[in-house]
């Protein structure tokens, strides 16, 4: 027997493949006469003849899709709910996958249920709601991906589902000014734009002046005393030629812009903007009769009746005198109007009766 070699040796028998319904993908090699011996890698398998195909991949991919597939089981209720799906009773499921939703929010199973049931009802916008939910604590979850696709394909032909929009994030802790300087949302928003070199600045305005069109621009320049003001009248404190009589500094010429600025706030009633331009005024002149009589037109343009009498009972009792521009009869009808307040009505304390002389 030794002499004859591995060729005496008895074969072993072969089973046919219709006695147990597979058949390897990978033919049987012969050596020799014997029995070729199985291959170290393992053999993928096909259905025998008998069985269809169409049901064995339908069997894998419901297989695939349930929660046993994942090795997860559903709870006692959603089992429950899930079965009620199946017998369409979409009412009950809903208010029981609904509560275990509410106790659990974070269950990626109810969230699918309650998508599954919503689309069962025709409700696609619900269940857009619950499978997007779904998607946030499973991104990659097989019913999330091929649900969103269905419903992209959905809005992709009929429109969007809802116009609703997705709520605002919450406060982020970690989104602080560090990370806006880290440039971590884009190229900084203050760079704007390249620096412009010298050389490709236009030297004057008539670069910058299409061809056949007379350039307009002129140089600015800063207005003085000296000259006129801009409609060809005489700027304040200067004489009617439009010269500045008896050399007047600057400062005669801020304080004559005040005093316009003043009497334009009283003209458009902006009483708290003349006070206390003439406040100011005041701070450097106390005893000014223009200045004292602009305050008391504000006083009363703001109700303060009793400060613009106290301020125009000096001119009413004669012991201040008026200023060319200003007249008695003016004095008399502002003083008129402040006794006339409605504060006049209330009963002060003598000592807080003002002085009349």
């Amino acid at each position: 027997m030794a002499g004859l070699g591995t060729t005496a040796r008895r074969s072993r028998p072969i089973t046919p493949a219709w006695e147990n319904g597979l058949v390897r993908c990978r033919p049987l090699a012969s050596g020799n006469g014997s029995a070729a011996r199985l291959r170290s890698r393992p053999a993928a398998f096909w259905p025998a003849p008998g069985v269809p195909l169409p049901l064995l991949v339908a069997s894998l991919l419901l297989f695939a899709l349930s929660p046993a597939g994942f090795g997860k089981e559903l709870s006692p209720p959603l089992r429950e709910a899930s079965e009620l799906l199946r017998l369409g009773r979409l009412a009950e499921a809903r208010t029981l996958a609904g509560s275990v939703q509410r106790a659990f929010p974070d269950n990626v199973e109810a969230l699918l249920l309650l998508g599954r049931i919503e689309v069962a009802a025709g409700r696609l916008a619900e269940a857009k709601t619950w499978i997007r939910l779904a998607g946030s604590r499973s991104p990659r979850h097989p019913l999330v991906t091929r649900y969103m696709r269905l419903f992209e394909e959905w809005e992709h032909r009929h429109g969007p589902l809802s116009t609703e929009y997705l709520p605002l994030p919450t406060a982020d802790p970690d989104l602080t000014a560090k990370r806006f300087k880290r440039g971590w949302f884009g190229p900084n928003f203050l760079y704007t734009a390249p620096r412009v070199g010298v050389a490709s600045v236009p030297a004057s305005a008539a670069d910058l002046t299409p061809a056949g069109v007379a350039a307009t621009w002129t140089t600015p320049r800063i207005r003085t005393p000296d000259d006129g003001a801009p409609g060809g009248l005489p700027m304040p404190g200067q004489g009617p030629d439009g010269r500045n009589p008896g050399g007047r500094t600057p400062d005669v010429f801020v304080k004559n812009t005040q005093v316009l600025e003043a009497e334009e706030a009283l003209a458009q009633r902006q009483f708290l903007k003349a006070y206390l331009l003439f406040s100011r005024l005041l701070a450097g002149e106390p005893d000014r009769p223009l200045y004292l009589v602009g305050q008391a037109r504000a006083d009363l343009g703001m109700g303060r009746f009793r400060d613009a009498r106290r301020l125009l009972d000096p001119f009413v009792a004669g012991e201040r005198e008026l200023e060319p521009p200003l007249t008695a009869e003016e004095i008399d009808d502002l003083y008129r109007q402040a006794t006339a307040g409605p504060d006049l009505h209330r009963r002060l304390p003598p000592d807080r009766e003002p002085s009349r002389r």
